[in-house]
């Protein structure tokens, strides 16, 4: 369980954090870029955050299933 609890402890928070700092920056970018230069950055800034959850899931699912093994 402990694995479990260090992925929703710590890695959820710092993704969470990564997420409204970057926002924050791109919001900062924005007014000094074209529109179109700011959607690809937001774009390519979504890609990485969708990519980040499925690694996180994946972890999750992975520590969970040896919890379980590890109980038994």
């Amino acid at each position: 369980m402990e694995n479990y609890k260090l992925t929703d402890e710590i890695l959820l928070p710092l993704l969470a954090k990564a997420r409204a700092e970057k926002v924050k920056e791109l919001d900062k970018e924005r007014s000094f870029e074209s529109p179109y230069e700011y959607e690809l950055q937001l774009s390519a800034y979504q890609r990485v955050m969708r990519e980040l959850n499925k690694t996180l899931v994946n972890t999750r699912l992975t520590n969970r299933e040896r919890n379980e093994q590890d109980t038994k």
